[in-house]
């Protein structure tokens, strides 16, 4: 890792690990690789590349609207609930037994995701039924 962003990096990793986003792992059959982006507020955001894990996943066969269809459904409604395209995939839980697929690896240790990471092939907001 860069030693210039060893800190940040630290810092982000507590931060979301603090947030009950990530949980430490010992061991793992699935290790992706973290990476981290940087952004214009000298801020960053770890990102889990999880290309092969979405690669032995089965693709989902029903694709997410476009947007006039989603505004079509819910027209004529009293309310309305907008998510943030990055906390909102925090709001839905992974079955315990899932999480380890979502492992990553990186010099302070192992994690894994105890939310739906961004990135991950056919996250949706599914009801929690359907994820245990």
């Amino acid at each position: 890792m860069n030693p210039r962003y060893k800190e940040k990096v630290r810092l982000e990793i507590q931060k979301i690990l603090d947030a009950g986003i990530i949980e430490p792992v010992e061991e793992s059959e699935w290790i992706s690789v973290m990476v981290f982006q940087d952004n214009k507020m000298g801020e960053i955001r770890i990102c889990v590349d999880l290309r092969k894990l979405n690669d032995a996943c089965v693709t989902e066969p029903f694709p997410t609207p476009f947007t006039n269809e989603v505004l079509d459904s819910v027209g004529g409604h009293e309310a309305y609930s907008f998510t943030n395209g990055f906390s909102g995939y925090h709001e839905i839980k992974i079955a315990k037994e899932d999480r380890n697929k979502t492992t990553f690896a990186m010099e302070y240790g192992c994690y894994q995701y105890t939310v739906m990471p961004f990135g991950l092939k056919n996250a949706q907001p599914y009801s929690q039924e359907l994820l245990s």
